[in-house]
Parts: structure tokens; C-alpha cells; sequence
């Protein structure tokens, strides 16, 4: 085979080779206090964790104030990760500042409806979600207000929530749809993590 011929091939292996690495992962600089909508990410020294994450806000169906902050959160050891996550937080969370609808019970209700599919129920299990207070309270956890569900779900669910066309959240006595922004923001969080991800200290 001529010399020519050895490096047209060599080129078109060069090539075909390129075309199907694998993504690198994405580096994400320390954001610890995101705008809604926007994505953040951190390395905690103390828990040798880093997370990334996104807080939605969710259209009340009843009109607003819209009642309900909901948070996705990827947690992972150290700052690497080199692989889609397993797992991703989901934890709907009454608004504190301002308050909201202060007389209305707060319940440990969790579940979401994505398009047509059955109702997914995560409410509180004492396994993987958990009912707890984030509002209010003392130091001696007096007064505290239990208006958040903390739920851990397979990663494939934030991919079935952010592929559907209408999703709608049932949380601690609220009705909350997601809107077109949420709905991109959410993607965002899969396009960040998804090919795993890098947090800078």
C-alpha cells in the first residue's frame, strides 16, 4: 500500500475515532447562592461532598403567590464525578421568605403526575423521603414549621420529568405545574451532571 494510501486511512481512523469519545465533563465554578432557575454548585470541606443543583418555581394552580420552591440536587463525594449520577435530591419546599399561606396545614405529601403517565407517589417513607422542618424555629428546634419532603430518586426520573411536556407537582398541601423555565432550567441540570462533572474549590 503507497504512502499515500496508509495516510488516508490513518486520517479516516483519526477521524472516525474522534467522533465517538465520550463527552468530557463538564467544570463548574463554586456558585453557592444561585438565582432561581440558575444552576449552583459547591464543594463542602467539612462533608468532603459537593453538590449541584437548581431551585424551580413552580406555578401555583390555584393562582399565586406561588407556594412551592423545588429543589434537584446532584450529590456527590469529593469534586469529581466521572459518570451520570445515580441519583438525584428532589425536595419540594414550602417558601419561607415570605411566608405563604400560613394557615393552610402543611402535610407530608409528596407526588408528582409527568404527562399521561401514572401518579409517582414519593411521599415520606422514613427510607428515601423524609418530611422536616426548613422554616422558622430555635435553637432548641422549637416552633419549627414541617413544610419540606426530601426524596432520593433514580437519576432516570429527572430525565422522564425533563423530556414530558407538562409536569405537575403535589407537595405538603400545595398543587404546583412546572413552567416553560423550569422546564429549561431542569435540563440544564441534566446537561451539567450528565456525562459526570467537576466542581472547582
Amino acid at each position: 500500500m503507497s504512502r499515500a494510501l496508509l495516510f488516508a486511512a490513518a486520517w479516516v481512523i483519526t477521524i472516525a475515532h474522534s467522533g465517538t469519545q465520550a463527552p468530557r465533563p463538564v467544570e463548574l465554578a463554586p456558585h453557592q447562592f444561585p438565582a432561581f432557575r440558575e444552576i449552583g454548585a459547591f464543594y463542602f470541606d467539612g462533608l468532603d461532598e459537593s453538590q449541584v443543583w437548581v431551585n424551580l418555581e413552580p406555578a401555583h394552580v390555584d393562582g399565586p403567590p406561588d407556594p412551592i420552591i423545588f429543589n434537584i440536587t446532584v450529590t456527590f463525594p469529593g469534586t469529581r464525578l466521572l459518570r451520570e449520577p445515580a441519583t438525584v435530591g428532589f425536595r419540594p419546599q414550602v417558601r419561607c421568605i415570605p411566608a405563604v399561606y400560613p394557615t393552610r396545614p402543611r402535610l407530608p405529601v409528596f407526588a408528582l403526575r409527568i404527562d399521561s403517565a401514572p401518579r409517582i407517589d414519593l411521599s415520606p417513607d422514613g427510607k428515601t423521603s423524609f418530611f422536616m422542618p426548613s422554616c422558622g424555629g430555635d435553637n432548641a428546634g422549637l416552633n419549627q414549621t414541617w413544610d419540606t419532603v426530601s426524596a432520593t430518586v433514580p437519576f432516570a426520573m429527572l430525565r422522564q420529568l425533563v423530556s414530558a411536556k407538562a409536569v405537575t407537582v403535589e407537595a405538603i398541601g400545595f398543587t404546583v405545574s412546572l413552567t416553560p423555565e423550569d422546564f429549561e432550567a431542569a435540563r440544564a441540570l441534566v446537561r451539567a451532571v450528565e456525562h459526570g462533572v467537576t466542581v472547582k474549590k
